[in-house]
């Protein structure tokens, strides 16, 4: 019964692809009024649509491990936007869009997703495991969608600033604001309600991104609640020394995509932290256009071997370097969060500590934040948004009485 359902949802992708493959167009920036409201949006596509019938379908073939809701179908669309860079210019960014079907909206989710490598697997390049599913999740539960690719993936070229909290941040409220005025354009209500959630390097954007609109204080833009899924939080102290024992088989590639991203945002060479070839090697590889077999090929079992002994000794001695104080400016738990917010993690994840929740958790209740940190069980990394998010989104519905 699977087998079949699983080639009819292949079916479903297929045509949603041929539709993208239109250049369709809703909005462009030669389309907009003349003396209309200046803001981030630049350019809308529409993608494809899903019945409440055919989320209905995905969602059971998904066999999450409790029973999600699905009221109402959805239009998928990509939305191009202005964000900031590292360096304070502005930049095109793209990410995806999802409108439920029926009116009024329940509120806003907005989605940070997880470690990606290969830009045309972002979000707004939407596949059934990234973008279809985590949108159907909500949008077909009413909450209007939004997931934003990140700089350097999606239609983005520039360097994907993997880690940068600020810049993370950016992207991701850019995207909000420019999804606002693209959902007045559709003459769509705005949702009161707003949520974050993200998963892994997604949860050290979403946190960055709660602290970001809670010193704002945008009314539009007012955080209802969070939830973050195994994210790294203090990566200084936690993420960076526990990623360099090599645990799991990921981490060569997470230090490596840091490495290349802080060195870009921060005027360094490759080479004061990278050793031969490394040095050479990874800004070939973190272009965007590979995949996660090449990573694993080109880069050391043990992340160790990647550094210098310079910098290695400098690091195992506790001397400072630029890198460990660029660690220190990214982190995203030295701060007193507003909203409730819930960080989830799975007991036996060997890719990024358990403790980066606890200790994060630790340090929010000492500051008097509504904070909980939740496990979910003996599960690992990329199991644990699996057995999350159905949890994610039942809160969210209990925090919006519907």
């Amino acid at each position: 019964m699977k087998r079949r359902l699983f080639v009819f949802l292949l079916a479903l992708v297929a045509l949603a692809v041929l539709v993208a493959g239109v250049d369709t167009y809703l909005l462009r920036p030669s389309d907009m009024e003349q003396g209309s409201s200046p803001g981030p949006f630049h350019s809308a596509k529409y993608l494809s649509h899903y019945s409440k019938y055919s989320l209905r379908a995905l969602l059971w073939w998904a066999d999450l491990p409790t029973r999600v809701t699905t009221t109402t179908g959805m239009d998928l669309y990509r939305v191009e936007y202005w964000t900031t860079k590292p360096d304070n210019t502005q930049a095109l960014a793209s990410g995806l869009v999802a409108i439920p079907r029926t009116q009024p909206f329940r509120g806003v989710v907005s989605y940070q997703h997880g470690t990606t490598v290969n830009r045309h697997q972002a979000p707004s390049q939407p596949t059934l495991a990234e973008g279809v599913l985590g949108a159907g999740l909500f949008a077909g539960g009413g909450y209007l969608f939004v997931a934003p690719d990140y700089l350097g993936l999606g239609t983005s070229h520039d360097v994907h600033p993997y880690l940068l909290a600020d810049t993370a941040a950016n992207t991701t409220v850019d995207l909000l604001k420019a999804t606002r005025q693209f959902a007045e354009r559709l003459g769509k209500p705005w949702p009161e309600a707003l949520f974050l959630t993200g998963f892994s390097q997604g949860g050290h954007a979403t946190l960055a991104t709660q602290r970001k609109l809670e010193s704002q204080g945008d009314s539009a833009l007012h955080v209802k609640a969070v939830a973050a899924i195994s994210g790294a939080y203090d990566i200084a102290n936690i993420g960076f020394p526990f990623a360099l024992q090599g645990g799991s088989s990921a981490h060569s590639l997470y230090l490596a995509y840091m490495v290349n991203a802080y060195c870009a945002a921060y005027q360094q060479p490759l080479a004061s932290i990278l050793s031969t070839p490394y040095a050479e090697l990874v800004a070939k590889l973190f272009d965007g256009e590979h995949d996660p077999e090449a990573f694993v090929k080109a880069l050391p079992r043990a992340p160790r071997d990647m550094f210098t002994p310079g910098f290695l000794s400098d690091f195992d001695q506790g001397r400072p370097t630029w890198l460990r104080d660029a660690l220190e400016k990214n982190e995203t738990f030295r701060w007193k969060p507003i909203a409730p917010l819930r960080l989830y993690y799975g007991d036996l994840d060997e890719d990024v500590s358990p403790k980066e929740s606890i200790e994060a958790v630790a340090e929010f209740l000492r500051r008097g934040s509504p904070v909980q940190a939740i496990s979910v069980g003996k599960y690992h990394h990329d199991e644990s948004i699996y057995q999350a998010i159905p949890q994610v989104r039942r809160w969210f519905d209990e925090m919006t009485g519907k």
